[in-house]
């Protein structure tokens, strides 16, 4: 990343924009969102993950759960 004073020699001394500020923001690593399963879930969400239709298993593993849904895989995705 420039330091401010390249910055203005590169662009004919013009002071940084709104844009280029988060144009460079947007250069940084993004970080990494650990998939983590209800407790006992790990299979039902595994075997969601297998159909296209569902974007986020493991929201809807958390959001069956709170409802009261039960599991009905095993940690391995078969069936109990």
């Amino acid at each position: 990343m420039k330091t401010f004073l390249e910055y203005i020699a590169a662009n004919d001394n013009k002071p940084p924009t709104v844009i280029d500020k988060i144009a460079n923001d947007n250069k940084k690593p993004k970080k990494k969102i650990e998939e983590i399963s209800p407790p006992g879930w790990k299979g039902t969400t595994e075997a969601m993950k297998k159909h296209k239709d569902i974007t986020n298993p493991w929201a809807l593993a958390y959001w069956m759960r709170n409802k009261g849904y039960k599991s009905h895989k095993n940690p391995d995705s078969t069936d109990k």
